[in-house]
């Protein structure tokens, strides 16, 4: 009895806990401030903040069309094109209510209503050769279907959704998004009175009379500048004249190298020019 004791006592042996659990979250978040001024005196500038939205369009169209059959068991299950509706017919229903299935199903599926209640042409019956020669004719889908969903824009003008099939029906889902525009749009009341008005004129007229100085002072540097770029040119013109007839001068020296009286004479003629003396 003792040992079965102290084996349910360490058994049972409890012990309390005391455990804290600190949790914390840390974020950044960035913002961006701007100062807007209005430089206009009389007129409120209006800023026009849009948020942008997007728009999920979801068209569902009948683009073709499957025959299924099932009696109910997993196993038996059986999907074919409608091109092959008349194989169907024969493997499943029996001969006398094959005409009856067949017109219903081209009843319902023949023409088909869009989504803006129009009849569209579906399905068609043409005609092929089989092995044995023998005209043979089938549903098939017409290759030519083509559908389209209008939905007016904000513009007014309508946007066309083209499909390959036949619209059964168009949702339209807006989402918001994290972008916006913004647009300036300035007031069309006068916020000054007469005074007012004609002290912004009378300082306006004097922020063209300053102009109309600076320019003037503009002018007059730039008709300076032009003169010294004319009087320089002027000089340049002369030096390269002077140069000329030294260049000539010395050429002509040359040819009297061999006579020193002569090139003594027309040294002295081209260098040292003679001065008139005015005795008094």
């Amino acid at each position: 009895m003792e040992k079965h004791t102290d084996s349910t006592n360490a058994s049972r042996q409890l012990s309390v806990n005391t455990t804290t659990n600190d949790s914390f979250k840390e974020s950044v978040e960035e913002s961006t401030v701007r100062e807007l001024v209005n430089p206009n005196v009389s007129r409120v500038l209006n800023f026009v903040f849009r948020q942008l939205l997007q728009e999920y369009v979801s068209v569902t169209y009948l683009s073709d069309i499957k025959i299924a059959f099932t009696n109910g068991h997993p196993e038996s299950f059986v999907v074919l094109p409608i091109e092959e509706l008349d194989e169907m017919l024969e493997r499943f229903i029996v001969k006398s209510r094959q005409s009856y299935v067949k017109s219903l199903i081209i009843k319902e599926y023949e023409t088909i209503e869009n989504a803006n209640g129009q009849m569209i042409p579906f399905l068609e019956t043409k005609t092929k050769k089989t092995f044995s020669g023998a005209d043979t004719t089938y549903l098939t889908r017409k290759k030519e279907v083509r559908d389209s969903f209008k939905k007016p824009n904000m513009a007014g003008d309508a946007v066309s959704y083209p499909v390959g099939g036949v619209v059964l029906n168009a949702d339209f889902n807006t989402l918001r998004t994290d972008s916006f525009i913004v647009d300036a749009l300035l007031g069309q009341g006068e916020a000054l009175d007469c005074f007012n008005s004609h002290v912004q004129e009378a300082k306006m007229q004097a922020l063209y009379i300053e102009n109309a100085q600076k320019q003037l002072e503009h002018n007059r540097v730039q008709t300076e500048i032009s003169k010294v770029g004319r009087e320089n040119k002027l000089v340049a013109e002369r030096l390269a004249a002077e140069n000329q007839r030294l260049l000539l001068a010395i050429q002509s020296l040359q040819g009297l190298s061999s006579n020193p009286a002569a090139f003594a004479e027309a040294y002295g003629k081209m260098f040292n020019p003679q001065q008139n003396v005015i005795n008094t």
